[in-house]
């Protein structure tokens, strides 16, 4: 009986944690092929080539994009660059929303594409925020 126990208690923790929504990201972000950012399934800024910058500090792992005079952007600074889908990494993400500037510190973000010309799709289960960022050089 206490075996029996111990299967059901150790079946319950892996469907438990498998199922946490901070191990999902959004398959709406994933399906994104645009340099963008993305809070709660609403788009707060979409990058043209003909009307925006990109920028990319290598020895601060920050990324920025913005629209020509700067009214518009978005910055995600990284504790570490991303090497691999599915990594975790601490960051932080400032944009602009309306009149205001918005900034989230200390945030966990999961590795959820990496593509062949440095671009990486970074999703926060807890704030749903899906930024996609480009290592320009």
């Amino acid at each position: 009986m206490r075996r029996y126990t111990y299967i059901i208690a150790a079946l319950a923790t892996i469907f438990v944690t498998s199922c946490r929504p901070e191990d999902k990201i959004d398959p709406e972000f994933m399906g994104t092929k645009n340099i963008s950012l993305t809070v709660r399934s609403e788009n707060k800024f979409y990058y043209t080539e003909n009307k925006c910058q990109l920028g990319y500090n290598a020895s601060k792992n920050e990324f920025r994009v913005s629209n020509d005079d700067m009214s518009e952007y978005y910055i995600v600074t990284l504790e570490s660059m991303p090497t691999e889908v599915d990594q975790k990494i601490r960051g932080n993400i400032s944009w602009t929303e309306s009149a205001n500037i918005v900034t989230k510190n200390g945030l966990e973000f999961k590795v959820g594409n990496i593509s062949s010309d440095g671009c990486y799709w970074l999703w926060n289960s807890k704030n749903e925020i899906g930024a996609i960022v480009c290592a320009v050089k």
